[in-house]
């Protein structure tokens, strides 16, 4: 024969992606017609750092629409296939064996929690599980639209084509960015000195001048007597009314901010076939001068499971859910039109949530 490389090939890498396409497109909802979610799935869940004490432990589900495989005492069979385990060191340990001992996995009445025994009762450590659940009318995670953050960057990168981190994940779109000028200075966004506000303007908000008809978008509203915005179009000018959804102010000053750089930055909004990653800005024109300020419309994700269209619409209304391009084949689908288990990492951390 001949001679053994050290390469390996992976095939049908497209495969490899936790965004999986419905066979329809343009779906408006996959709950049925009274709105009830009656989507059942199976999927396997690691139960990371488990106590074992005198060989047993305990798994427990999210809930009563998740159930442990499998009924009472489960066979070798089942066990081998549907329950894994892994020692402190990372050695998987077979829970399908009676050698040293008989091994023991009984799922509960209820099908909530689980006992494994690993049939020594001489031992206390610490392992990792890898088991399969039933998943059955389970509410689906939900996005929520976090409007006009703001992310202050201190130094941004200057080099050509390279990125800038932005600490957030799922980001939806780039509103604006600010060049302080200075590297000694933090990088500031055009501010409405008003007086006689008659409640509070919330971020992501349209302000409307009465007079010029100028138009931006709220960041913050505090103090009150102070409004930072994007502009949309015009320019504020007098002592106009300011005009929101529901409440007014009058105009007394404006600041116009610093120089806009928007155009100089692409957005990576930081999905990935796997995970929802910390988006990124990459540097497409000219580097910024000083500090930057980012003005950005990222999600925010609450509960466990898979997202669908219907984790959107109340955030975005259902012409603005957004797509996906993968960025490993270049294939682009609709979310709405997709079942997706990707987890989303943390905001300025390492972890993940949602899975």
């Amino acid at each position: 024969g001949g001679a053994a490389g050290g390469d390996a090939k992976l095939f049908e890498t497209d495969f490899n992606s936790l965004v999986f396409k419905l066979p329809q497109d343009t779906i408006k909802t996959i709950r049925d017609e009274s709105s009830a979610i009656d989507t059942s799935y199976t999927i396997q869940r690691t139960f990371a750092g488990v106590t074992i004490s005198s060989g047993t432990c305990t798994l427990t589900s999210g809930g009563s629409n998740e159930t442990f495989y499998g009924t009472g005492l489960l066979s070798g069979s089942v066990v081998g296939q549907h329950y894994h385990a892994q020692d402190a060191a990372g050695t998987i340990v077979n829970l399908n064996t009676s050698s040293p001992a008989q091994a023991t996995v009984t799922v509960a009445g209820n099908g909530q929690s689980v006992t494994i025994f690993t049939g020594d009762t001489s031992l206390n450590a610490t392992f990792n599980f890898i088991v399969t659940l039933n998943v059955d009318a389970k509410q689906e995670r939900v996005k929520t639209l976090v409007k006009n953050a703001t992310k202050a960057i201190t130094s941004p990168t200057g080099t050509a084509l390279a990125y800038t981190l932005l600490d957030t994940s799922d980001i939806n779109t780039i509103k604006a960015i600010y060049d302080s000028g200075n590297t000694g200075n933090d990088a500031v966004a055009p501010t409405l000195t008003v007086s006689g506000a008659t409640g509070t303007f919330i971020a992501g908000e349209t302000i409307t001048g009465g007079t010029s008809g100028a138009k931006g978008t709220v960041i913050a509203h505090t103090p009150a007597t102070t409004i930072t915005f994007v502009v949309t179009s015009g320019t504020f000018a007098g002592t106009e009314a300011i005009n929101g959804t529901t409440y007014t102010a009058t105009m007394v000053s404006l600041a116009a901010g610093d120089t806009v750089a928007t155009a100089n930055w692409t957005l990576d909004n930081g999905q990935r076939d796997n995970f929802y990653d910390h988006g990124r800005i990459q540097l497409t024109g000219t580097a910024a001068t000083g500090r930057i300020l980012v003005i950005m419309d990222y999600f925010s994700h609450s509960g466990t499971g898979y997202l669908s269209v219907d984790s959107y619409t109340a955030a975005t209304g259902y012409d603005d859910v957004p797509a996906y391009v993968s960025p490993t084949s270049g294939i682009r689908v609709e979310l709405r039109d997709c079942i997706d288990f990707r987890p989303r990492r943390d905001d300025g951390a390492t972890t993940m949530s949602g899975t």
